[in-house]
């Protein structure tokens, strides 16, 4: 049965390039993608569009766009476009069955155990090479073609050639052996994490912290699974409805490092809640750190810090969040260890001499008693007696002193008498 193309329907141009010299290459997915962009050539395309229309993953879209564009048949929209009478395509298989002879592409020069400079921390180093490139260099070495066969082990299918292109780069550029490799694939594969983007970051870390060995490698990976579940532990303790942020997954690691027990990690969360009505990280760690440097290690020692400066705030009618300078204050409180009854007498002190609460002056007032060894309220009210009738008698001796000083002298009053008498015989 011969078939012919029904003409009754809307019809759009697709480049004779694509059937002439990619068809054979093109995947699938390829073609999809190209078909929805061919189709829709005045719409501003995200990958997470042609995703979502096509119903597939992500990566996959990538994959299509990179094979298009290194094919020459798609080109960055931002550029001015070439003045060229024919396109040049990066790699093709021609429409005859002619064997091809792979043309040897060398790998990057590197000394033993020496490291070379990479110009990118990802696989994009590669990205100025074809698919043909890179096929070529796979086939002129039987370690990095055994490497992407053993790679379907963890990718459960054949990687494709973004992924392949993650692999060259690690074994290439990175200088990674198989083994090591496969162990980071492994890993990436237990904990789901198999997108390049994943692949690139911890092949990179590895490098850059010279993690080139297989037993460095499995201790890195046994951290990585311990880090994976304590992250997995925080997320439940926290009911955190999607993956921690990067920075997020920092703070968690320095906990995880620190070994805070749960009942702090708990308190800690349900303190910034309360305090500023949501989850945030950050403030979470700015507690967790207080009580680190005030030494606090259990859940008694940490409420007991909190109703004190609870009590602190509602002694002196602090209502929104301190400022600076008084959370340090209330914290040098804390930690010194004040009773209530004398932080408010200062307190009142201080409003009796100011007409209003100032913290640095109720400081002065704490730091002299202190220094007097004063720690109850009788001994500071005694201070305090003390101190008025002190400044009384300095008062009264003064005011003595400064009448002593107004008193005439013998001669004084004899020669004043004299000028009061001449004044009244005149």
């Amino acid at each position: 049965m011969e078939y012919r193309i029904n003409f009754g329907f809307k019809a759009f141009a697709v480049p004779s390039a694509v059937v002439d010299h990619l068809i054979r290459l093109a995947k699938e997915n390829h073609l999809k993608v190209l078909l929805y962009l061919l189709r829709n050539p005045e719409q501003n395309c995200s990958t997470a569009k042609i995703a979502g229309y096509l119903r597939l993953d992500e990566e996959l879209v990538k994959e299509a766009l990179e094979f298009w564009t290194q094919a020459n048949i798609l080109q960055d929209a931002s550029q001015p476009e070439p003045d060229i009478e024919r396109p040049h395509f990066a790699f093709s298989i021609p429409m005859t069955d002619m064997p091809q002879q792979p043309v040897p592409v060398s790998a990057p020069v590197r000394k033993p155990d020496q490291k070379i400079r990479l110009s990118a921390n990802t696989s994009e180093e590669l990205i100025g090479m074809s698919q043909q490139d890179i096929a070529d260099m796979i086939h002129a070495s039987q370690d990095l073609e055994r490497l992407i066969r053993d790679s379907q082990n963890y990718f459960h299918r054949d990687p494709n050639s973004m992924q392949v292109r993650s692999l060259v780069w690690m074994h290439e550029y990175l200088g990674m052996k198989n083994e090591i490799i496969l162990i980071l694939l492994q890993y990436c594969s237990s904990v789901q994490k198999i997108s390049t983007g994943d692949l690139d970051r911890i092949a990179y870390n590895w490098w850059e912290n010279d993690i080139l060995t297989e037993d460095l490698a499995r201790k890195q990976v046994a951290c990585l699974k311990e880090l994976h579940t304590y992250i997995a532990y925080i997320r439940r303790l926290f009911e955190l409805d999607s993956n921690p942020t990067k920075s997020q997954k920092e703070l968690i690691e320095r906990w995880q490092q620190t070994g805070y027990p749960e009942e702090l990690l708990q308190y800690a969360h349900d303190l910034t809640v309360e305090g500023i009505g949501k989850k945030n990280f950050k403030y979470i760690d700015k507690i967790l750190k207080g009580w680190t440097e005030k030494g606090i290690t259990d859940l008694e020692q940490a409420k007991k810090e909190h109703e004190t400066f609870v009590n602190i705030r509602r002694l002196f009618g602090i209502k929104s969040e301190p400022t600076k300078n008084q959370e340090k204050i209330i914290e040098h409180w804390q930690q010194t260890g004040y009773l209530e009854e004398l932080l408010e007498y200062a307190h009142d002190l201080s409003v009796e001499a100011n007409g209003h609460e100032n913290f640095n002056y109720i400081s002065k007032i704490l730091q002299n008693w202190e220094e007097k060894g004063i720690t109850n309220l009788e001994q500071a009210k005694e201070a305090r007696e003390n101190f008025t009738k002190e400044k009384k008698s300095k008062g009264n001796s003064r005011k003595k002193e400064n009448n002593k000083n107004n008193q005439l002298t013998d001669e004084e009053r004899e020669g004043y008498l004299r000028l009061v008498n001449r004044f009244k015989e005149d």
